[in-house]
């Protein structure tokens, strides 16, 4: 009778005997270093063409520059692009959370059957292409898409509402972390106000929850096209229309343009994990 255990697999070299556990835990970081070895490929190709000189004999380049990096952050346009593209993007994320609050107090506190409606109106920005309703838009709103202003706050309209789903769950689940409402009724029994028990306590055990929530908000909305496209037309640039108007230029342009935005989305990312991090440490 072999003495052998039942969850041992043989090498097939004849070498150590591994447990079934050992060898599935090979095959998992298998599985993910070819999954982000997928991944990184398309990313390093273009951080490689971005910084690249000569390029046409070999595998790899053959000369260096930062000549396109270099030429892409000071051109005034690409400049003015960011600077757009954060103003959206930021004044979309703040509006979205700020009135979005409310809605979830009232939900948590006072009107919980809500929620089952609140949950179907979230799936509609999802449910209505963005090319059909930037159209309605346009046809609705083309009076104040006619001045930079009005085309600004049409803009951050649309994105309210595109962004609206995900400021919704990310505050939704730090509202129930932190039990709002017996936060709300403990303070009241020690006398405060409703008013006050909000902005002394329970925005404070929030702020991670609104931080997440305007950083994931920024990081979808400053990859948004077809509305900027459709509706401003050439009243101003954000960075993916500045990136469009490059596709028949250059394409070392395009790929430093693509490696920067990359690394703006990496940035924002890391503070969102490293907020995530902390929430759940906490």
């Amino acid at each position: 009778m072999s003495n052998q255990p039942a969850n041992t697999i043989n090498s097939p070299m004849g070498g150590k005997q591994r447990t079934k556990s050992e060898v599935n835990k090979i095959y998992h970081s298998l599985y993910i270093l070819v999954l982000l070895t997928i991944i990184t490929i398309p990313i390093a190709s273009t951080g490689i063409y971005a910084i690249s000189g000569n390029w046409s004999q070999s595998i790899l380049p053959e000369s260096w520059t930062f000549q396109w990096l270099l030429q892409i952050w000071t051109d005034e346009r690409f400049l003015w692009a960011c600077f757009y593209s954060f103003l959206l993007c930021i004044s979309g994320a703040l509006l979205s959370i700020t009135l979005i609050f409310p809605v979830l107090l009232i939900v948590h506190t006072k009107k919980p059957h809500w929620q089952r409606w609140i949950n179907f109106v979230l799936v509609l920005p999802f449910a209505v292409p963005p090319i059909v309703s930037s159209i309605g838009v346009l046809n609705l709103y083309s009076d104040f898409l006619n001045n930079k202003i009005g085309a600004i706050l049409i803009l951050i309209g649309c994105y309210f509402t595109i962004v609206l789903p995900f400021v919704y769950r990310a505050l939704d689940s730090n509202f129930l972390a932190i039990g709002v409402k017996d936060l709300i009724e403990s303070s009241n029994l020690m006398g405060a106000t409703s008013l006050k028990t909000v902005f002394y306590v329970v925005m404070p055990n929030l702020k991670t929850g609104f931080i997440v929530a305007f950083f994931i908000s920024v990081s979808f909305l400053i990859g948004e096209f077809v509305y900027v496209n459709i509706l401003i037309g050439g009243q101003f640039e954000t960075i993916q229309i500045y990136l469009y108007s490059l596709k028949n230029l250059s394409g070392h342009l395009s790929s430093a343009v693509v490696i920067s935005y990359f690394f703006i989305l990496l940035i924002i990312t890391a503070i969102i994990n490293m907020f995530s991090g902390s929430k759940r440490r906490g």
